[in-house]
């Protein structure tokens, strides 16, 4: 099986020769943000992307996810893969400072996530969700709200507690349908009444 190698070049000329990364400098809270910065950022991405995210491509296939006794058990890696994801920081590149994040700018983090989308789609499926989750939050939630579960979404602990199914399903029900897909939708989104942000609205907002 062939490896993912990271298209770095390709992606620093897109920063250099056509970004305005002065134009990004100038924006609030991004001042310190530049192109050698940026270089920083990619690089350590594309090492984990080529290094770390690329041969688990091979145990998720030939081994996948396990069903046993209620449990679910990654494929051989995977749990110490998504450990390095989570100590990195790179959950939250550019969500809001003021919980946890990093704020980079999203011409940065859009760069980092194609890298990684590419070298692994399956592990990226996670985090991909709670992202969409913490956009809705964003968006449509009270401070209070805000408050409680943006921290753990944005240092990627909801996918770490199996047990608070509350953000769990926040995480997962942003990206589908106004009802969630269905019968189901409807059960999970009652769960989300009592966990989370109006997720219904912001679903109906963007069908």
């Amino acid at each position: 099986m062939s490896e993912y190698i990271a298209p770095l070049k390709d992606m620093q000329f897109v920063l250099r020769e056509l970004a305005d990364m002065d134009a990004v400098s100038a924006l609030p809270g991004h001042e310190e943000v530049n192109a050698e910065l940026a270089d920083a950022i990619l690089e350590e991405a594309g090492k984990f992307a080529n290094g770390v995210l690329s041969p688990l491509n091979w145990t998720g296939d030939r081994e996948g996810a396990k069903w046993k006794d209620g449990e679910v058990t990654t494929a051989p890696g995977w749990k110490q893969a998504y450990s390095q994801f989570v100590d990195g920081g790179w959950n939250a590149l550019s969500c809001p400072t003021e919980f946890g994040g990093q704020g980079l700018p999203h011409i940065i983090s859009a760069m980092v996530e194609e890298m990684w989308n590419a070298s692994n789609t399956s592990f990226m499926l996670c985090p991909m969700l709670t992202r969409g989750a913490i956009e809705a939050l964003q968006l449509c939630g009270s401070d209070a709200q805000k408050a409680m579960y943006l921290p753990d979404h944005q240092h990627g602990e909801a996918e770490e507690q199996v047990h608070r199914a509350d953000v769990l399903v926040v995480g997962g029900v942003h990206p589908a349908a106004p009802t969630g897909g269905g019968p189901m939708g409807m059960v999970v989104m009652g769960i989300v009444g009592r966990a989370a942000v109006g997720i219904k609205d912001c679903a109906h907002r963007g069908s």
